[in-house]
């Protein structure tokens, strides 16, 4: 098991690491970029919602389609079998 003091300075390390190479890359981190990627990320995140509903949404109501077309059929077969007259 390692201690937590190491597990903290390795984080701390890697943490530093990867800071500066996104210092190198994009520029200085400042609270309005990490504003601006959580308000994407979350946008993003509602966009994966909607998405799941729309298609739970559209896979029901085709579900629903072909139970109402099945029960629409048997109705005509049992109807012109029994020979009702609607009119």
């Amino acid at each position: 098991m390692t201690d937590r003091g190491d597990e903290s300075s390795v984080l701390s390390g890697l943490s530093k690491a990867v800071g500066e190479s996104v210092v190198a890359i994009e520029g200085p981190l400042t609270s309005d970029r990490l504003d601006a990627a959580e308000r994407l990320t979350r946008m993003r995140d509602d966009s994966l919602v909607v998405h799941e509903i729309i298609k739970v949404w559209r896979d029901q109501s085709d579900s629903e389609r072909g139970l109402r077309k099945r029960y629409a059929n048997v109705m005509l077969v049992e109807c012109h079998w029994i020979k009702l007259d609607f009119t």
